[in-house]
C-alpha cells in the first residue's frame, strides 16, 4: 500500500482529504504516490496542462498523459514528458535502457537517437537494438578498462555492415 498519496493544486501537493474537498481528482487530475520500497509516481491525467517538477535530480515537464517513476534503490528512473519542446519516453534501470524520442532526435545520458532504442548491459558487452529511426546512434559508454576493449562490426537488420 502507498506510504504517500497527494494531489497537486498548481502549487502545491494536498492530502488526499483536502483534495477530495476542493474537487481536484476530477478538475487537476495531478497524482504524487509514494511507496514503502522508494518508487514514487508522478501522474498528469490534467487535459491541458503541464505539470513542472523535479524527479532524480533532472527537471520534467509532464504533458497531459504524462509520468514519471522513480525508485533510487532499484535503479529505475522513467518518464514519458516533454524534452525539448516535445514529447519522449525514457526508462533506466539495471538491466536496461529504453529511448523514444518520437520521430525527433533525443538524447539521454545513455545515447542519442531519431528513434527508439533498446539498451543492454552485459558483463563485457552492450547491446544496441534500434527499433524505429533513420539516422545515427549516439552511445555513451563507460571508458573501458585497459586491455578490454574491442571494436565490432555493427550490422543493420538486412545484414549488411553499418
Amino acid at each position: 500500500a502507498p506510504v504517500r498519496m497527494a494531489y497537486w493544486d498548481g502549487r502545491r501537493l494536498l492530502s488526499v482529504s483536502d483534495a477530495l474537498a476542493r474537487d481536484l481528482p476530477a478538475t487537476r487530475r495531478q497524482m504524487f504516490i509514494a511507496y514503502p520500497s522508494g518508487l514514487q509516481l508522478w501522474l498528469n491525467d490534467h487535459p491541458r496542462e503541464n505539470w513542472k517538477l523535479r524527479a532524480n535530480g533532472t527537471d520534467l515537464a509532464l504533458p497531459p498523459a504524462g509520468w514519471a517513476a522513480w525508485d533510487a534503490k532499484a535503479g529505475l528512473f522513467s518518464y514519458s514528458a516533454l524534452r525539448n519542446g516535445h514529447k519522449a519516453d525514457c526508462i533506466t534501470c539495471p538491466s536496461y535502457h529504453y529511448q523514444d524520442g518520437r520521430g525527433r532526435w533525443f538524447e539521454t545520458e545513455a545515447a542519442g537517437a531519431d528513434g527508439a532504442l533498446a539498451i543492454t548491459r552485459r558483463k563485457d558487452a552492450v547491446e544496441v537494438i534500434r527499433i524505429a529511426g533513420k539516422e545515427k546512434i549516439l552511445l555513451r559508454l563507460p571508458r573501458p578498462r585497459p586491455g578490454r576493449t574491442r571494436v565490432c562490426p555493427v550490422r543493420t537488420p538486412g545484414g549488411r555492415l553499418a
